[in-house]
């Protein structure tokens, strides 16, 4: 493996296990400080794009696409892209990692609403992970849209 591609491989792993990390971490909290957290983060971003819902809403869309869709989906996007880079030479189609990629960020969005069963104040729930799973499969389909496209123009190039 070259040095440059084994250095972006540790880079997406390192960043995988971060981002596994923090998955994990947040579903040991208890309700009330998870909530506190996630009303603290909408003001935030509240005060900058002034939104037009009520500060509840706003809270919950904040919660539900940043902890839940954007988390999880950059954690598959992680894991996927350290097996693309990982496995370059071994596997002659790289598509064959983007289901193992997915299988990861939902395996791991399952966990953490697996563990808040457990957690004083909280609950998994289908719905969250349905919104963690989405996360994980817009993120890895991009990246499987994005290698298709750089396939095809390679090809293309190399036609002409």
């Amino acid at each position: 493996m070259k040095k440059s591609r084994l250095i972006v491989t540790l880079i997406f792993l390192g960043l995988t296990i971060v981002a596994t990390i923090t998955i994990i971490v947040n579903a040991f909290i208890k309700e009330n400080i998870s909530a506190a957290m996630s009303q603290n983060l909408a003001k935030d971003i509240s005060d900058v794009i002034k939104p037009s819902t009520d500060k509840d809403t706003f809270a919950t869309i904040v919660r539900k696409s940043i902890g839940h869709f954007l988390l999880n989906g950059l954690n598959a996007c992680f894991a996927t892209l350290t097996l693309m880079f990982y496995t370059k030479d071994k596997f002659p189609h790289r598509g064959v990692v983007l289901p193992i990629g997915l299988f990861f960020g939902i395996l791991i969005a399952g966990l953490s609403e697996f563990i808040q069963l457990f957690v004083e104040g909280r609950g998994g729930s289908w719905k969250d992970v349905g919104i963690n799973s989405l996360g994980c499969l817009f993120f890895v389909l991009i990246i499987g849209i994005v290698y298709s496209v750089k396939g095809f123009v390679k090809i293309r190039k190399e036609g002409c």
